[in-house]
């Protein structure tokens, strides 16, 4: 057995001091450390749970379609470095043979297990983004494949996924959409409305019947109005909803952010990147989707100027939280983590617990990150 010692550490009973962690075959087999209130002093040492991205579309020069195991290798490392212990690979929009060849690649990085990528995140499933989303909302979704949802189409996918889809963005307004809902609720895989012209009315009712979750809020879909408050709302304050939120400043203001956090509560929200290649390789041009994309000012633009996914790490995500919501660690390893963790029904990670994955962020005081653990073994950044 290794241990692992820290000042403070972030639980789920709450945040522990003077933190001494038994790890074991990269599993948490031992915690010591006493419950405090006490402040936590800006230059300490605080373990949180793992980072975890349920919605990344590449990072390291490299996207999820590229279909190759290099390319794969390459986002969980650059995601590594920027604190995600465990992510889940996302499509894009595309025809129905390109999403397949990156379904069948990524079931067969996760067949390989701990050993396919050595010192990068684990793959935790797959996130299908589309191609069954609204022509008026695709975002940066190539719309001349987007199409109407087609049961036997999904079908297909989670044939060549192997069963590995754990979240399915769709637009949910569609009759032809039923299906697919009804089938995720009874198969545990979660349908995340997006790219999507739903009302809030029609929302609340589906929401009555099982949870939903929000793809990137507030982006590709209605926004509020006093009059017309479209589904955000709904989204933010139905009991069966959970949100993913962009925390990067440009996607949504940081007020929004803190008024989404306020008003949802830290157990409803989180934080994803929507990474793209250009994630952690600086300002250049890069592809999404088989479109050009030029990364500049912290941005990842289409050339008509629509936002193209995001540049941003998980880590960027947690301190930007931190510092626009105020908000606690508890509720940070929350809306980093643990949500996340919940929401893909998975016990083993997304929290500091005995028995769990030895997965693990170390940040300076809460907020900025110093290092990251996976399965016990220290990752270089």
């Amino acid at each position: 057995m290794t241990t692992l010692d820290a000042a403070f550490a972030v639980t789920p009973q709450g945040i522990l001091a003077r933190v001494t962690v038994g790890i074991s075959d990269g599993i948490i087999t031992h915690i010591s450390g006493d419950l405090t209130h006490e402040v936590i002093p800006d230059d300490a040492d605080v373990l949180l749970p793992g980072f975890i991205d349920v919605h990344i579309h590449g990072g390291g020069g490299a996207d999820t379609m590229d279909a190759t195991p290099d390319a794969l290798r390459a986002i969980c490392r650059a995601h590594a470095k920027r604190g995600t212990t465990s992510l889940l690979a996302t499509t894009i929009t595309h025809g129905e043979s390109e999403i397949a060849r990156a379904l069948v690649n990524v079931a067969d990085a996760m067949d390989a297990g701990t050993a396919f990528c050595p010192g990068g995140a684990r793959i935790a499933g797959i996130h299908l983004e589309g191609p069954f989303i609204h022509p008026l909302r695709p975002g940066a979704q190539p719309k001349e494949h987007v199409r109407m949802p087609d049961y036997d189409e999904w079908l297909r996918h989670i044939e060549h996924s192997r069963g590995n889809i754990r979240r399915v963005t769709i637009a949910a307004e569609y009759a032809e959409a039923r299906p697919i809902i009804e089938w995720c609720w009874q198969n545990n895989v979660t349908i995340t409305v997006g790219h999507t012209t739903i009302g809030g009315d029609q929302l609340a009712a589906l929401l009555s019947e099982g949870p939903l979750d929000a793809t990137h809020l507030f982006n590709a879909m209605d926004p509020i109005h006093h009059r017309k408050p479209g589904p955000v709302p709904t989204f933010l304050t139905h009991p069966n909803a959970m949100a993913e939120l962009i925390a990067d400043g440009h996607h949504v203001h940081p007020d929004v952010i803190k008024m989404a956090v306020a008003t949802a509560g830290s157990g409803h929200i989180m934080a994803i990147t929507d990474a793209m290649a250009g994630m952690g390789q600086g300002d250049g041009d890069y592809v999404l989707g088989g479109h050009p994309v030029k990364v500049a000012g912290g941005k990842a633009l289409l050339m008509d100027g629509t936002l193209a996914g995001s540049i941003l790490g998980m880590s960027d995500a947690a301190s930007n939280l931190a510092a626009w919501t105020g908000c606690d660690l508890v509720s940070l390893a929350k809306m980093t983590s643990t949500n996340a963790a919940n929401r893909i029904d998975r016990t083993d990670i997304g929290r500091i617990a005995i028995g769990a994955n030895a997965d693990f962020v170390q940040m300076q005081g809460g907020t900025a990150h110093k290092a990251t653990i996976i399965g016990g073994v220290l990752i270089d950044i």
